[in-house]
């Protein structure tokens, strides 16, 4: 049996913030990154990674705060009185983490006019988000066999073999985009609602 990854299902997704960047180059650092030598991003490519800790404003860093120590101390009460209570203040308690995380990630990728990734969450948020991005592999294969099974027919989004191929593409999608704003060009790709009946 196939299962999409489960982000897949999200009803809604956080309001995309103004673009700042031509491009954002959301790349790993992490040992999945794939074997490519990456090239020093051009001007008006931000090149970062989910763990740089982008888009961590001092109010989301409090509201972070204050989520980890309640669910410290849901965890807690649940080891020293299980119940059916405890959990769900437990599991309450990680929901608002991943909203938090998910605000902070839609934010990032929304910041640029395009996107270019190897990580499999940021092109799942940008297919929901309606952002044109380019797709590179990882190290193992993850993201490609997610593509080619999933969402190889998203309009939003392409393939890309090499790291100068997706920056190349979305050096062209950001020149597109600004186009659009300035009324030049017609509208890339559809609307955030249209990416995802494209893909379910």
């Amino acid at each position: 049996m196939l299962c999409p990854d489960i982000a897949l299902g999200l009803d809604r997704v956080p309001a995309s913030s103004s673009p700042r960047h031509r491009v954002v180059w959301l790349s790993r650092t992490d040992h999945e990154r794939a074997t490519h030598v990456l090239p020093a991003p051009p001007p008006g490519i931000h090149r970062t990674d989910w763990t740089a800790g982008e888009g961590a404003t001092p109010d989301w860093q409090e509201r972070l705060r204050q989520t980890l120590d309640a669910q410290r101390a849901a965890a807690l009460r649940k080891r020293m009185s299980p119940s059916d209570h405890a959990t769900h203040v437990l599991c309450q308690s990680l929901d608002h983490h991943a909203e938090l995380q998910l605000w902070r990630g839609c934010r990032l990728l929304s910041s640029g006019r395009a996107v270019v990734t190897d990580r499999l969450h940021a092109h799942v948020l940008s297919l929901l988000l309606g952002i044109q991005h380019a797709v590179l592999d990882d190290r193992h294969g993850k993201v490609r066999s997610f593509w080619e099974t999933w969402t190889s027919d998203a309009k939003c989004a392409r393939l890309s073999r090499t790291p100068e191929e997706a920056l190349s593409y979305a050096e062209w999608v950001a020149t597109e985009a600004l186009g659009v704003v300035f009324g030049l060009q017609p509208a890339l790709g559809g609307t955030a609602g249209s990416q995802r009946r494209a893909i379910r």
